[in-house]
């Protein structure tokens, strides 16, 4: 099975871009996920981390194109903390009555899946700390040097 393709964007800050591998037609969204407010159908867990990363990310990674895979990332990993709680709450077994005894706490398979889920928004918006450390990103000002000063 092939690895899914690496978002251009992804390329350009890793500095694995090849013009000659890129797509010269491929759209280039103008508008900045930083311009863009958290959806009003966020809950108030999912509408801070969706902050957060927006205040994080280097600029370009995320755009205004890729706006509902980023609700769905803070969707998701607010349902996750969520479900810590409720898990922390209950314990991680419960009693069941008519086995009689301690089972796990269903509530953890339900977290584990929303896990893998997150794992793919992850993957896909280049959060991973794999791909981070990959990323080289260029500050907006460049700095003359004089190479002959170190002689």
């Amino acid at each position: 099975m092939a690895r899914p393709r690496k978002p251009t964007a992804i390329k350009a800050l890793q500095g694995t871009l090849q013009p000659c591998r890129t797509n010269k037609n491929e759209p280039v969204p103008e508008l900045k996920i930083s311009q863009i407010d958290p959806p009003e159908y966020l809950n108030p867990v999912a509408k801070k981390a969706w902050l957060f990363a927006v205040s994080q990310m280097p600029e370009g990674m995320v755009t205004g194109l890729d706006f509902s895979v980023f609700a769905l990332w803070a969707d998701t990993y607010s349902k996750i903390l969520e479900l810590e709680s409720a898990i922390q709450h209950q314990g991680l077994t419960v009693f069941d009555e008519k086995r009689g005894y301690d089972i796990p706490n269903p509530l953890l398979k339900a977290q584990n899946e929303l896990k893998q889920v997150l794992r793919g928004y992850i993957t896909e918006l280049g959060f991973s700390p794999a791909s981070r450390s990959k990323v080289s990103v260029q500050s907006k000002k460049k700095e003359e040097t004089n190479g002959f000063l170190n002689f």
